[in-house]
């Protein structure tokens, strides 16, 4: 289960990588949900303040709510996407 505790940010983004510091993902328990609200599929990565995403990150499907676990020492996600999309990224726990 997850328990939303901080923001959600939208992260637009079109034909490129964008970047987003996380909040209170420093906990053992710390998740982010993650939706891709556009048409196309989304890569994404997890990293300090310097990680993009590319076309060979991890996908994040459409209107698919995942919920992950940062690797330890993560503080910003990026995404990318070759058309446009939109992403949500919420804070939070596992339970």
């Amino acid at each position: 289960m997850f328990c939303p505790s901080g923001t959600t940010f939208h992260l637009s983004i079109s034909g490129s990588s964008v970047r987003q510091a996380l909040s209170g993902v420093d906990s053992v328990n710390a998740a982010v949900r993650l939706v891709n609200g556009g048409s196309s599929p989304v890569g994404f990565a997890f990293g300090d303040s310097t990680v993009t995403a590319n076309s060979d990150s991890p996908r994040l499907p459409v209107n698919v709510p995942e919920v992950l676990a940062p690797p330890p020492g993560a503080t910003h996600i990026a995404v990318y996407c070759a058309a446009s999309a939109d992403v949500f990224v919420t804070t939070g726990a596992k339970q």
